[in-house]
């Protein structure tokens, strides 16, 4: 795979904002929206975590604003992401494409 297109922006607080951009993004691109996040993030137990490398967001949660961190190939029940509200960073979107 190769990234084509990549786009740094503030990480917004609220998801619907990010889901808002990815849609944007897509529609630009036509191609859909990968989504990574670093910075400052708050846990479910309320503490916040500081992400200095690019984690991948796997879940979007507009509801609840949450954003849910994993490797992608998590389902929204999955133990295994970690759910986080977005404080203070940077949201990055990219392009994935096969290469043939």
């Amino acid at each position: 795979m190769r990234i084509s297109e990549s786009v740094l922006l503030p990480l917004p607080e609220h998801v619907h904002a990010i889901r808002e951009v990815a849609m944007l993004f897509t529609e630009q691109f036509e191609a859909i929206a990968t989504i990574a996040i670093r910075g400052q993030v708050l846990l479910e137990d309320t503490t916040t975590r500081l992400f200095p490398d690019w984690v991948t967001v796997s879940h979007l949660d507009d509801i609840l604003d949450l954003l849910g961190l994993g490797d992608g190939t998590e389902i929204p029940e999955d133990p295994r992401l970690l759910w986080v509200h977005p404080l203070q960073g940077e949201l990055r979107l990219q392009e994935m494409l096969e290469e043939h």
